[in-house]
């Protein structure tokens, strides 16, 4: 079992930087909850949006290893992207500290069980943070319901409207939806929990597997600019030109 040095010498620099980033007071001052990420359609045209991120993950005892948690209604266009093109990047940037990070990396989606998006595209790259968690039985069932919790009575209200992206008469037809779903375990009767059931069926996690980072700290004079690779035997680093 590894005791906490060894865990803290096996974080790779990126990681530990961007746990700084995130926690630093004058990053907090604005919205850092969103990413960019960028996608391919069936056509190879690439796509980017904005995602809410949920929080990082690693397989028990390898923070060399790390995973990033996103959400989304399984109906969008991006979650059967992802499914089906698993190569994706994102892009973080911290205003506070003039600091941007750009994480390319593979990704899955994780659905309710019976939902079938057909078979995934094939990821030519050993998925090991993703191949860990799997033996280590990590449950993502719960994981899903976790986050499902986590959002608004508005939120978790969407999940059970038209798809995404469907075209409707005028936006009045917004009227007739549903405005609010509570959590699982405040249902009042049994239309919510139907309603809870609806959305968790349409409720799906996007996981993207850290594969590159490029580091850029524009606070820096000169611009510092660090470029990391996983490989092997961990995650190796070089400075390049910003």
């Amino acid at each position: 079992m590894a005791n906490q040095l060894e865990l803290l010498e096996a974080t790779p620099r990126w990681r530990a930087a961007l746990a700084r980033s995130l926690a630093l007071p004058e990053n907090n001052k604005d919205y850092n909850g969103g990413i960019q990420i960028a996608t391919l359609d069936d056509y190879g045209i690439p796509r980017v949006r904005t995602l809410s991120f949920r929080e990082i993950l690693h397989p028990e005892g390898r923070p060399d290893l790390p995973v990033f948690v996103f959400a989304s209604d399984v109906r969008m266009q991006k979650v059967l992207q992802m499914h089906k093109h698993p190569y994706v990047e994102l892009v973080w940037w911290f205003k506070g500290s003039n600091e941007q990070y750009r994480i390319t990396g593979v990704a899955r989606v994780v659905t309710a069980p019976d939902v079938d998006l057909g078979p995934p595209g094939e990821a030519k790259v050993n998925t090991l943070a993703f191949d860990a968690l799997d033996r280590q039985g990590f449950d993502w069932p719960k994981k899903i319901r976790d986050l499902y919790d986590v959002n608004d009575d508005e939120r978790r209200a969407s999940l059970i409207r038209p798809p995404p992206g469907s075209r409707i008469p005028s936006y009045d037809t917004a009227k007739a939806w549903v405005e609010k779903v509570p959590k699982l375990e405040e249902a009042k009767d049994e239309r919510d929990r139907r309603y809870q059931e609806e959305g968790l069926r349409n409720y799906s996690l996007l996981l993207v597997e850290a594969l590159e980072v490029d580091w850029c700290e524009l606070a820096h004079r000169p611009h510092r600019r660090t470029k990391f690779e996983r490989t092997v035997g961990g995650w190796e680093e070089w400075p390049v030109v910003p």
